[in-house]
């Protein structure tokens, strides 16, 4: 029987940018309190540029959530199915080599004004040992990723056998229970967006209808889209078909056809 890692791979991603917010002393501040139950801190930079950078990072994040199952054996540990390696791939090199050093070099260019806009606007509590040099600043942004592999190392069967043997046993125990823990994980996210798009389709206790977001559907098809590999990764032919079942249903349907037509709204809702 096969199990989840041996059909994906395992994938580590790691973002760094530069921190914008300072503790300020509370001898700075004057207030009628104990001043050791307060906790004051000041943005050093009003940046663009700098947010830019974190919604691209975020931004990739959530693709990467869409293409990838989450490892249950590392926090910090992504599982693709091979049919997206190759997409990933691409798309994670264009932006470690391309598209977030543009953004960074943005930054970069405007840094000095910033540090002047903040100088004229903290007045008092600016202070010039929060502003690193230039070259110091860009060491603090990165992005980087690496493959990384979950097996037993060869050369510990060399040194024991009996340690290699029990390493092998302990593996096979966590690789059955990480596979088990992906599907129910997978199952129960398919489960809630259903549940709320249902929630969001059936009248309010009063009759009236209930606002319908464009994330109620967004969301629900996102994760669609996505499932199949992984389900078929976590070899889950129960996901599969509901996987498949749910993309049946809402193929063609938009969300003026669910605010506006209440048979179509009663159709998705069964």
């Amino acid at each position: 029987m096969s199990n989840l890692f041996d059909k994906t791979v395992c994938l580590e991603v790691s973002f760094a940018r530069l921190g914008t917010r300072r503790k300020v002393s509370v001898d700075e501040v004057e207030a009628d309190a104990d001043k050791s139950m307060l906790h004051v801190g000041k943005d050093i930079l009003d940046s663009d540029e700098l947010r830019s950078i974190a919604k691209a990072d975020t931004a990739i994040k959530k693709w990467l959530e869409s293409k990838a199952i989450p490892c249950p054996l590392r926090d910090s540990t992504l599982m693709l199915p091979f049919g997206v390696v190759e997409t990933v791939e691409l798309r994670l090199g264009h932006y470690q080599n391309t598209e977030r050093p543009g953004l960074v070099q943005a930054f970069m260019d405007t840094y000095t004004t910033r540090k002047n806009e903040a100088q004229a606007r903290l007045r008092g509590l600016y202070d010039p040992e929060n502003y690193p040099p230039d070259y110091k600043v860009q060491e603090r942004f990165s992005f980087s990723y690496r493959y990384v592999d979950f097996s037993v190392p060869g050369k510990l069967s060399s040194i024991s056998a009996l340690a290699a043997g029990r390493a092998m046993e302990q593996a096979k125990t966590e690789i059955v229970e990480a596979t088990q823990a992906v599907k129910a994980m997978m199952l129960a996210t398919l489960q809630d967006l259903v549940a709320h798009l249902a929630d969001r389709l059936a009248p309010s206790p009063d009759g009236k209808k209930k606002k319908l977001y464009d994330s109620a559907i967004g969301n629900l098809t996102e994760f669609l889209d996505g499932l199949i590999p992984k389900a078929e990764a976590a070899d889950s032919a129960e996901l599969i078909a509901v996987g498949e079942k749910c993309k049946a249903i809402l193929k063609g349907v938009d969300m003026s056809m669910l605010r506006d037509n209440a048979g179509m709204k009663a159709w998705v809702q069964q």
